[in-house]
Order: C-alpha cells, then structure tokens, then sequence
C-alpha cells in the first residue's frame, strides 16, 4: 500500500502500520498513482525555481526517481490534474479522449496538452489547447 503520510510518499507493510519506505518530495504532492510495477506517477505542485526538470516523475518500487516527465518547453511545468490511461487525438472540430493504458494527458502551463508515456516520461503527441 502507497499513501501519502506528512506528505511524504510511504510504501506501508500489508496491515499498513508500519512505513517501510518513503519518498520526501521537493514540494507539495498533488496526486500520484501506481500504474504497473515499478512505475508510480507522482505529480508536485508547481515551482517556479526548481532544479527538476519538471514537476511530474515516476518512481519504482523502491521509491527511487526513474524519470521526470519531459516539459513541452523550457521552465514549463504542469499545473492541472492528470488524466490517467487516456491520450487525446485529433477530429475536426479539435481534440478528442480515448482509453490508452500506455499513457496519460496532462497540460502545461504553457498551454500544451500532452500524452505522456509512462515507462519513458515522454511527450507522444502534444497540442497547444490554451
């Protein structure tokens, strides 16, 4: 079981009383989730002055980073809630959603909407939306 605990990130045992690892982020977590072994998605909140490359990461199970999200731009960063197992595609009239359990959609501050792999952390597609 993975929760968040005085925000940091805690792997607890099964009768979850006692953390067995944990993950202090640079800032606040906004959400995370576990999507497959190994790959645990976190989202901070947005900093303007960081050193990350970017405020989305993916740890393994050992709570140790993998890869940070690739940003559409430089000091871009991803404010708004991620839209899990979805990637938008192109219609006529603009973009639509479907299932992919490959990826997911998160837009930037910049106004990039982005499908984003979760074993690489890369950009698949992206769409200016702003």
């Amino acid at each position: 079981m993975i929760r968040v605990i005085e925000n940091k990130l805690c792997v607890l045992d099964f009768d979850e009383k006692t953390i067995l690892n944990s993950f202090e982020p640079l800032s606040r977590i906004e959400e995370f989730r576990k999507v497959m072994d190994d790959c645990i998605i976190v989202r901070e909140e947005t900093l303007i002055d960081t050193e990350n490359p970017s405020n989305i990461y993916c740890l393994d199970d050992n709570l140790n980073i993998l890869w940070f999200a690739e940003s559409p731009f430089a000091n871009d960063s991803f404010p708004n809630h991620i839209r899990w197992d979805l990637e938008f595609y192109y219609i006529k009239t603009g973009i639509a959603y479907r299932e992919n359990k490959n990826c997911f959609v998160c837009s930037s501050w910049h106004g990039i909407t982005a499908n984003i792999d979760y074993k690489t952390g890369k950009i698949l597609n992206k769409v200016l939306t702003k």
